[in-house]
């Protein structure tokens, strides 16, 4: 029958079966580069698609691939200036799909490690380029992508070939857009996916025999007395992971590099000190892992090696596989039995208990003491007297005057907090990993960016084994944000997700009893949260209580069961006597002033919230004091603060006008926020109704192009990231509407 066949450049379809579409009727459209003339040349009509801008790109990967922002931001810093080339975006999609790095996680596309390079496909227009200039222009475009940046000068060193040849090639590839050069003749490769498609198809081998022989180039200029750059060569040299002749004096040389830019390159020292470690250098292997946040650099180190051979050799060792643990990596059996390795099979549930280290008479020399291994087990099993009673042992000055802190992290499961309390300057949080990314989650949480807590989430389910303690508290922070959203669907889904441990019970059942409420199921959503407050009492698992006794609190107050409401203070009131912690004095304040009408104990509570830096509890508690203050100036003063914080949110900005209007405050607003037209309303309740920016503009008639410029228009206007956060702020009436 007669159609339209679209065709895309590098297809597999041979060109003699394209031609026997051309029949009558038949119209033959072709997306293609110069080099496909045939292609060109046989099709009716060739379409040229244009550069996307970056915005428009990320729009497109957000609404109609679902990929999550961070998967997003990737591969715009990977792809640089090619990220609006929509054949470019197709290609690499593809292959990050069938390499298993682009999963679903539960709505969206997510990126899989977003730390690991992304390669431009071996069969991209750009290498094809490249590959039809030759072998030297192929040999410096290796040279240069695995070596980062290089100069001109050196690489006849590296490459084994002449000056005039090698400046060829390098003019040739600057003229494709390959390579870039400076003024001072140093080679750069211009996007990191470029460079990370050359150290693909070259190996790891050859890549650390480029760098062992640009180390030996500059070993040799150094030996003739020219002037090299210290910086480059403790790098190339880190790089090579393996001994260069002569290089023995090197190893403390190395050693002292790696040193200076401990403090604000973690990475770099790292890489260093492991190689001045390997050729010899008098390093402690251990104590810079734990500074640097790279525990995962020894996990190939045996306890049965000698650097190990004493017991304190054998304790510090467990602190780093225990840390390593705890970041989401495989225990090492061969430390099963060792204090540290135990406390981390605890905390991820391999083993049911864990018993308080003895102190030791070199505990000072440790990686971490006996008392501090106790600080961390006490705050992650929410013990504050003890927690407190241990940190007076701590070697860091400062960690005793945060043990509130301390005890609010632990309670919330977050490793890597109470590890940077406990051990100070010490320690170093990894960049990646469980307990990385589950802070990120809880830091965004706090300050009310549901997009990026949302987006930590996804990302860390894609990390470790799924069964981590961050995995299923993280999960329920999830829920909890879609339930403020009002979305209840998905908070259920993540609900689902979450195990049903005694460890988790409380937290569990306080986001159930929340949807339950939501539902208008209220009844239930008591008698859920009496039954697990119940079973936590029997079980000993203390961690949320007084969370979810307010919550059950307001619910009484709600449904008009006084009696209930004022036994549930009473176990309010003894669970704060029991751990005298900021949190169960914050619940106990708040708890007063619902019951009471007590303005000055709410507004003591208000404070104390305040204190915490907590957005979404400082917004709770100004709810609660709104009840019943008959002078609302506090209120109002609070509620405009939260307003007027810089982070984002989109839960915050609806509740805090609909506080504000209670008092017939001026509703806190974006200085110049422009009003939105009847038009601009359309559009947006075409995207409640979850139409795309294309069906938009068929719709109306105009271009998608125009659609996206207005979409991008609406977003800044209405102070909203996506388009679900404008969706709800006009649920909300947050939009002021023109006259």
């Amino acid at each position: 029958m007669p159609g339209t066949v679209l065709v895309a450049d590098q297809t597999d379809i041979p060109l003699e079966a394209l031609q026997a579409c051309r029949k009558p009727g038949c119209l033959l459209v072709a997306t293609c580069l110069n080099e496909d003339a045939e292609l060109a040349e046989l099709a009716d009509l060739v379409v040229d698609l244009p550069h996307l801008d970056d915005g428009t790109a990320a729009a497109l990967l957000g609404d109609d691939l679902g990929l999550d922002a961070t998967a997003s931001d990737a591969l715009r810093r990977a792809l640089g200036p090619w990220f609006g080339n929509p054949g470019t975006l197709v290609t690499v999609i593809e292959e990050l799909v069938a390499g298993n790095r682009l999963r679903p996680v539960h709505d969206r596309m997510c990126l899989a490690d977003p730390e690991a390079p992304i390669a431009l496909p071996a069969d991209h227009a750009l290498l094809r380029r490249t590959a039809h200039l030759g072998g030297p222009s192929q040999s410096v475009l290796d040279a240069v992508s695995v070596l980062g940046t290089c100069d001109l000068v050196d690489l006849p060193h590296i490459l084994a070939a002449d000056l005039s040849t090698i400046g060829r090639a390098a003019d040739a590839l600057v003229e494709l857009g390959v390579l870039k050069a400076d003024n001072d003749g140093r080679l750069g490769v211009p996007f990191p996916a470029l460079a990370a498609a050359g150290a693909t198809r070259l190996g790891r081998q050859t890549e650390q025999d480029m760098h062992r022989r640009y180390a030996r180039h500059l070993l040799k200029e150094r030996r003739l007395g020219r002037v090299v750059d210290d910086e480059l060569l403790a790098d190339h040299l880190a790089a090579c992971e393996s001994d260069l002749a002569g290089a023995d004096d090197l190893s403390v040389w190395l050693a002292g590099k790696a040193e200076e830019v401990a403090a604000y390159d973690p990475d770099r020292a790292a890489a260093r000190w492991t190689a001045a470690w390997r050729l010899g250098a008098p390093v402690d292997p251990l104590r810079y892992t734990l500074s640097t946040g790279r525990h995962e650099v020894l996990s190939h180190l045996r306890a049965d090696e000698p650097v190990m051979a004493d017991s304190a050799r054998q304790w510090d060792l467990a602190v780093v596989h225990m840390l390593t643990e705890l970041g989401g990596g495989e225990p090492l059996p061969a430390l099963a039995d060792e204090l540290p390795s135990r406390l981390a099979a605890w905390w991820t549930g391999r083993r049911t208990s864990w018993t308080p280290a003895a102190p030791r008479r070199d505990d000072g020399e440790r990686l971490m003491s006996a008392a501090e291994l106790n600080t961390l087990f006490y705050a992650l099993s929410v013990q504050p007297q003890q927690c407190a009673d241990a940190l007076q042992s701590a070697r860091d000055p400062q960690a005793f005057s945060m043990r509130d802190d301390l005890i609010e992290a632990g309670a919330a499961g977050d490793v890597a907090s109470v590890l940077e309390i406990v051990l100070g300057s010490r320690y170093r949080v990894p960049r990646t990993g469980v307990i990385a990314e589950y802070q990120r989650v809880l830091r965004a949480y706090m300050s009310a960016d549901w997009e990026a807590a949302l987006q930590a989430v996804r990302q860390l389910e894609l990390l470790g084994n799924g069964r981590n303690p961050a995995h299923h508290l993280a999960r329920l922070y999830a829920a909890g944000i879609h339930i403020a959203r009002g979305e209840l669907r998905q908070a259920a889904a993540w609900l689902a997700t979450v195990s049903r441990s005694p460890r988790f019970a409380v937290a569990r059942a306080t986001v159930e009893t929340m949807l339950l409420h939501r539902r208008g199921a209220s009844t239930a959503a008591l008698n859920l949260a009496r039954r697990a407050l119940q079973h936590a009492r029997r079980s000993g698992f203390r961690s949320g209580q007084e969370r979810l006794l307010l919550i059950a609190l307001q619910i009484a107050l709600r449904c008009g069961d006084k009696l209930l409401a004022k036994t549930l203070m009473r176990e309010i009131e003894a669970l704060h006597r029991q751990e005298h912690s900021r949190c169960t004095r914050q619940t106990q304040l708040l708890g007063r002033g619902l019951l009471h009408g007590d303005v000055s104990s709410a507004a003591a509570g208000v404070e104390l919230v305040r204190e915490r830096g907590h957005r979404p509890d400082l917004l709770w508690a100004c709810h609660i004091l709104a009840q019943f203050c008959d002078d609302p100036r506090h209120v109002i003063d609070e509620l405009h603060a939260i307003a007027q914080h810089d982070g984002p949110s989109s839960l915050l900005p609806a509740q805090v006008d609909a506080l504000l209007g209670k008092f017939g405050s001026r509703v806190a607003r974006t200085p110049g926020r422009v009003a939105f037209t009847a038009n601009d309303f359309q559009i947006i309740e075409m995207i409640t109704l979850g139409w795309t920016n294309r069906q938009i503009a068929m719709r109306l008639g105009i271009s998608q192009k125009t659609v996206e410029n207005h979409m991008t228009g609406l977003l800044a206007r209405a102070g909203c990231r996506s388009r679900v956060e404008l969706v709800a702020a006009s649920l909300a009436g947050r939009l002021p509407e023109s006259n």
